[in-house]
């Protein structure tokens, strides 16, 4: 209970503020003086009751001397109690301090927050509640802090939910609530009615489930029933892209208005720049805070000239090195910190036991004990604990003055380093009793660091970052840059050092032929006897299941990571194989493929299969997959087709079907379903195509040859929502725009009307004339004729491909193209086509009737018929007073002279 409550019902429970509001409110000199209603005044006194100074009290400066009176208190107490600890409380969340912007603390009270980063609705609380999806970083507290100072918000941080509920506000107040677990969150329908509050979480919430009822179990087992969802109105922080530059220009301002020289110094047009070209590639810019963190770096070292040639590769770790002795210098001193060189040799020291003593990944969150246990104390420092025990120090006699110099000349201990992480809040909490290392960048750089220096060593000592896994994919990633610059000897030392016993020896042996293999893939070179030596080995301690060669290390837990996956494994040995022209009789076929593959069709699929699924999914980039299709399509052009015998091979070998099937004209559609294998393998086939010699325009319109001569056609080429849909789109024969095939799509948005030719158009003019003589025209069907030329829209009029029904499209075409429409429309009246030009007439806009009118004065129609149709049009513009309508009346009495009233 806070002082306001405490002092008017000491001792009481269950008090609320809405009826200390009722009671306010029935003074007649407050009814006279200040117009609040209850809700809104409710909420004033909740803040007061915290500490704070409402802004209605600026408004009505008297609500204190009426508040003082019912609370029979002395005005200066109540104003006393507005100064309390908890309001200075209150007033330090009117800061906020960007740790690595190197700016003052923020003044939110006046200082407007940058723009475009945060969603606009989170900003306004009147559009809650919702839901704020904002990843660790995103500056929870920064929009929490801003609400309350700026909007009166009430801002709770809190671990879970459950904790969140004993610090609401109350009824109507609006809340901001800043959650590490979305854990017992529940479901938007279960808040009270209008309560207007918004969720910030990093995960997805773990809503509680109610029990279902007996009756409902059967029903819902067979899907006739569901039970009711009621999601929060989800909302999204913008990619990085949209808010970058605007942030930077941002910080430049305050920058250049409070840093200085040093400030005048930074351009925000060349940090965009070094950004987009050094970092924003590299994708480590995953929140607002590593954002500010990289525009912080770039004002203090990069636009220094002295500083400038920190970029490129080894700028990354330049980069980190840089921002934590940063962090070491900004500190807020509440503790001790180490020097620079000391956390740099115990970060080394932390990065080499995460990636070969730790079972779980760097990036999971661990106890502050579990850290420190990961990292041995510095050599000295157990012993001198252990002679700074009394008993100890008494029996040898030793001197305690002695011990403490003695200790400062060692390195600091493992607890004092981890709790300087804390205090410079690069091991943070994410759950309760849950740390992490963060920003990402800083530690991915070291850990890559250290990943590299481990390869240096013997592979029994790199192996065991294989066997841990979770840094597993960094390791060969770095082995891979390695054997690309032509550094083997890594994987030279291993046959040096070769141990079959060895479970880490083994494991980076299989990890070198995966390395080797897509090097060889890539096209990179690697000496033929080191490729024979690496396979000698590795057959050597291959198993076999039902036929299937098998790795012996396996990765089950990482089965995402493109290296270590079983495919990856099998693609090596088959692009090493290729080279090597083995005997059959010395490697399982399905290891070397080349020479025929015979045996269970099983085993092959399944070998295959996880090549196919290597090559389809998201984790593989394009130039390997383009070079893993050239691979099995030269095996096919070895040993011929096996796709009725192993399905996976017919996916795999699709791009080089169809690029042989072109070049021999005879391409049948029937043979290929290539339904569900489209979205994988037919963005490649451009550059595939290409790749064998081929000019895109002469090879697609190959495809569309066979493809019309075909009596099955395949609808997944014409997928006008892709860019390899449109790629094909693009080179439509004339002939084929009245295939039914196509008319459906040929309207679409999608459809690359931009990029069609003058035959495609003429084509295009005919299938509407065909396909629109009798239809209305859907608002869809516009989209080609906003895009094209404007002859072909002149071609169009002239030709009277627009039917009586088309007037819509007329309207619109008055829209997108008035000189056009206008010089149609002359040309029709100088022919005298009355019947043609009528339908343009009378859809033209109104601000043309006077140009209009212009162009009718010399080619009035003269038939009956027409010439009322065209009096009655002349009427209506009269009769709307539309712009030029003197025109119009100047027309109509001239067609009726009779009309005209005698003098």
């Amino acid at each position: 209970m806070g002082w306001l409550k405490d002092q008017r019902w000491k001792g009481r429970e269950g008090v609320s503020f809405l009826v200390m509001a009722r009671c306010l409110r029935e003074d007649p000199e407050w009814r006279k003086n200040i117009d609040f209603s209850e809700d809104s005044l409710a909420t004033y006194l909740g803040q007061m009751d915290r500490g704070m100074r409402p802004r209605a009290l600026e408004r009505h400066p008297m609500m204190l001397r009426l508040l003082a009176n019912y609370l029979e208190m002395p005005l200066e107490d109540v104003e006393a109690a507005l100064e309390s600890p908890e309001t200075k409380a209150a007033e330090s969340l009117a800061t906020f301090d960007l740790w690595d912007a190197g700016i003052r603390p923020l003044d939110l009270r006046k200082d407007s927050l940058p723009p475009a980063v945060f969603p606009p609705e989170v900003l306004d609380p009147r559009q809650w509640p919702v839901l704020w999806t904002a990843p660790r970083g995103s500056a929870r507290t920064l929009v929490g802090r801003w609400l309350a100072v700026r909007k009166s918000v009430h801002f709770i941080h809190a671990e879970t939910w459950e904790q969140a509920v004993l610090e609401l506000p109350p009824r109507a107040t609006p809340c901001f609530v800043a959650l590490k677990s979305g854990e017992g969150l529940p479901a938007a329908k279960d808040l009270p009615s209008g309560f207007p509050i918004c969720v910030a979480l990093d995960d997805t919430p773990v809503q509680k489930r109610e029990p279902i009822d007996a009756s409902e179990v059967a029903l819902l087992a067979l899907g006739s029933a569901s039970r009711p969802s009621h999601p929060w109105r989800t909302v999204n922080s913008a990619p990085v892209e949209q808010w970058i530059e605007p942030l930077v220009h941002w910080l430049g301002e305050r920058l250049r208005n409070e840093a200085g020289d040093e400030g005048r110094q930074f351009s925000p047009l060349e940090c965009m720049a070094w950004l987009r070209a050094e970092i924003l590639p590299l994708g480590m810019i995953d929140s607002f805070g590593t954002a500010v963190g990289f525009i912080g770096l770039y004002a203090e070292y990069l636009c220094r000239p002295t500083r400038r040639g920190a970029t490129g590769k080894r700028g990354i770790l330049d980069l980190s090195r840089m921002f934590l002795r940063r962090r070491l210098q900004r500190s807020d001193g509440t503790g001790a910190v180490p020097a620079f060189s000391d956390m740099e040799r115990f970060l080394h020291r932390l990065a080499g036991a995460l990636l070969t003593r730790s079972d779980r990944s760097w990036e999971e969150g661990q106890s502050l004990q579990d850290w420190q246990a990961l990292v041995h104390e510095p050599p000295g420092r157990e012993i001198l604990a252990w002679l700074e025990q009394p008993a100890i120090r008494k029996k040898l006699k030793l001197d305690e003055r002695a011990i403490r110099e003695a200790s400062r000349e060692l390195s600091p201990s493992t607890f004092m380093l981890i709790r300087a992480l804390q205090q410079t809040q690069l091991l943070r909490e994410q759950a309760p009793n849950h740390h992490v290392l963060r920003p990402r960048w800083v530690f991915a750089a070291l850990l890559q660091q250290q990943a590299d220096e481990l390869l240096n060593q013997a592979p029994v000592e790199w192996g065991e970052v294989l066997l841990r896994g979770h840094g597993a994919s960094m390791l060969l990633s770095r082995l891979r840059e390695r054997v690309r610059h032509g550094d083997l000897n890594p994987v030279e030392r291993i046959i040096e050092s070769w141990d079959p016993g060895s479970a880490a020896c083994v494991a980076s042996l299989e990890g070198a032929f995966v390395v080797l293999g897509w090097s060889v893939l890539a096209g990179w070179t690697v000496p033929r006897k080191l490729i024979e030596a690496v396979f000698h080995l590795q057959r050597r301690v291959v198993t076999e299941y039902n036929a299937i060669p098998m790795r012996r290390i396996g990765y089950d837990r990482f089965r995402d990571v493109a290296l270590l996956q079983s495919g990856a494994w099998y693609l090596a040995a088959h692009a090493l194989s290729e080279g090597l022209k083995l005997p059959r009789e010395r490697v399982h076929p399905l290891l070397n493929p080349w020479m025929g593959v015979d045996g269970d069709d099983n085993a092959a699929h399944v070998v295959f299969g996880d090549v196919a699924r290597l090559i389809e999914g998201a984790s593989l980039d394009v130039e390997m997959r383009l070079a893993a299709c050239a691979l099995y399509g030269r095996l096919r052009g070895r040993i011929g087709s096996m796709e009725s015998r192993v399905r996976p091979v017919k996916s795999l070998q699709l791009l080089e079907v169809i690029v042989c099937g072109v070049e021999k004209d005879d391409l049948d559609w029937r043979e290929m379903d290539i339904r569900w294998m489209a979205d994988a393998y037919l963005p490649l086939l451009r550059p595939y195509a290409e790749r064998q010699g081929w000019a895109w325009p002469r090879f697609v319109r190959g495809i569309w040859k066979t493809w019309l001569a075909g009596k099955v056609r395949a609808h997944e080429l014409m997928n006008v929502d892709s860019t390899w849909g449109k790629d094909i789109l693009e080179f439509i024969p004339p002939e084929a725009f009245l295939e039914p095939e196509l008319m459906m799509k040929l309207t679409q948005s999608g459809m690359p009307h931009d990029r069609f030719g003058p035959a495609q158009w003429d084509a295009f003019l005919q299938y509407w004339k065909r396909a629109h003589h009798d239809t209305f025209t859907n608002p869809g069907d516009m989209v080609p004729w906003r895009r094209m030329p404007s002859g072909v829209r002149r071609q169009a009029l002239l030709e009277d491909v627009l039917s009586a029904r088309d007037e819509p499209l007329r309207a619109e075409l008055w829209k997108v193209d008035l000189e056009t429409l206008r010089g149609a429309l002359e040309t029709l009246l100088q022919e005298g086509r009355w019947d043609s030009a009528w339908p343009v007439v009378v859809t033209a806009p109104p601000e043309e009737t006077e140009t209009v009118v212009r162009l009718l004065q010399d080619s009035a129609p003269r038939a009956a018929g027409s010439r009322t149709q065209l009096l009655r049009w002349l009427s209506i513009r009269i009769a709307n007073r539309v712009s030029g309508w003197e025109s119009a009346w100047q027309l109509l009495v001239q067609l009726t002279p009779e009309a005209r009233l005698p003098d």
